[in-house]
């Protein structure tokens, strides 16, 4: 089940949902909605429209929430699952205990192991796809602090003997670890983004760096050789 079972003991008892009246004063998007006269579905009609449903089998799946808030003002909210072709899941806002409950049964019926969690809000972030280490890699940026990229393994940092002896490198991993060297060294070229903060999956962590774009491209678009 992987990850899956770390979710629930995070989360903290306040993390049920609201009642609307606290949604009045904004807890949620729902309580954003002008509030109609109270929205109601029959209970068999509920468990039905609970289910979790595919739109693309072996891709996507919706797993739908019972959000009082939301249910409460006729709409229904969801929680997706990102699949790969290893059967790993990928969990799209599970923000609350309703929305995890589903989702737990959901994974474990399948036989699915959880990757990793994504929430679509909150957190003030960038997702850019950055191909070339693999087909499908991403990059995170945060705009905070003068720009923070955070690349997983489409860069690495100084190893522990460089920086034993002072050396600043952020270089690509070799080209034999890559999907296609080729096009992550093209990305990097071509990467301007303002950044003062750099951590990598691997090797040495960079923060507070106005140098930080040209110790970029001093290694990174450097041809294989």
């Amino acid at each position: 089940m992987g990850l899956l079972g770390c979710f629930k003991s995070s989360l903290k008892p306040d993390t049920e949902a609201p009642t609307p009246q606290q949604a009045a004063g904004g807890a949620t998007p729902a309580a954003n909605v002008s509030a109609p006269p109270k929205y109601s579905v029959p209970p068999a009609e509920l468990e039905r429209m609970l289910q979790p449903r595919t739109l693309y089998h072996d891709r996507l799946w919706v797993v739908p929430n019972n959000d009082p808030v939301a249910l409460g003002n006729g709409i229904l909210s969801y929680t997706f699952v990102i699949l790969n072709h290893k059967k790993e899941a990928l969990l799209v806002d599970v923000v609350f205990d309703f929305a995890l409950k589903n989702v737990r049964k959901l994974v474990q019926e399948h036989g699915w192991t959880v990757k990793g969690m994504i929430l679509t809000h909150n957190f003030n972030l960038e997702v850019s796809h950055f191909p070339g280490h693999t087909e499908g890699h991403v990059m995170i940026y945060l705009k905070d602090h003068g720009g923070v990229v955070i690349t997983g393994d489409c860069a690495v940092g100084s190893t522990l003997p460089q920086e034993e002896k002072g050396i600043e490198s952020i270089t690509r991993p070799p080209p034999k670890f890559n999907f296609n060297d080729e096009l992550l060294r093209t990305n990097w070229a071509n990467f301007d983004t303002p950044i003062q903060g750099f951590a990598a999956y691997h090797g040495q962590i960079f923060r507070d760096r106005r140098d930080l774009p040209q110790l970029l491209k001093k290694d990174l678009i450097k041809p294989a050789t």
